[in-house]
């Protein structure tokens, strides 16, 4: 569930409504960083319930309308970034590789990579310039690039060797 409260009178929160996104899901966890993305004027988050269990959904701001634009995986702690046209998020790997997803705001599609040997993508995606950046579980760095027909394109970075579930930093075109 999401809460949506009205805080602009410090002296009483008031809860507007709470949205239940994750419908029937038994036993699922809610800890994906919420992304609120301006442009779609919606909220973007998952839900995990096992490395095969989950489902992320885009919540409208103005309508509170749930729509599921990826399920069947979990996603642990997986923020999504925009990048142009698109939300950008990762899955739990099953076996060892992951998954990354596009959503499409636009023409509401979503389109996915499998990254083979990643690990778990376990931390937020980051955008710099039209390129996405994630860390994997594996303790690698990758870029991404989502060409406009959906198509995504990750090029391996750096090999950290040691498990991360931390969100990169993207500074000075670094």
């Amino acid at each position: 569930k999401i809460a949506v409260l009205d805080i602009s009178n410090t002296n009483s929160i008031e809860l507007i409504k709470t949205i239940t996104y994750a419908e029937g899901q038994k036993d699922y966890q809610s800890n994906v960083r919420a992304f609120y993305d301006k442009d779609s004027n919606a909220v973007y988050l998952g839900s995990w319930g096992g490395s095969k269990f989950g489902t992320y959904v885009k919540i409208d701001v103005d309508t509170y309308e749930v729509t599921k634009i990826a399920d069947g995986r979990g996603f642990y702690y997986a923020g999504a970034a925009a990048v142009g046209d698109y939300i950008v998020f990762g899955s739990e790997a099953v076996g060892d590789d992951a998954v990354l997803y596009a959503y499409n705001k636009v023409n509401g599609k979503t389109t996915s990579k499998t990254i083979a040997g990643s690990g778990s993508i376990r931390a937020s995606v980051v955008a710099d310039n039209g390129t996405c950046y994630f860390v994997s579980n594996n303790g690698n760095l990758y870029s991404a690039v989502i060409d406009a027909e959906g198509n995504i394109s990750e090029t391996l970075i750096a090999d950290v060797g040691y498990a991360s579930s931390c969100t990169p930093l993207v500074y000075g075109g670094h």
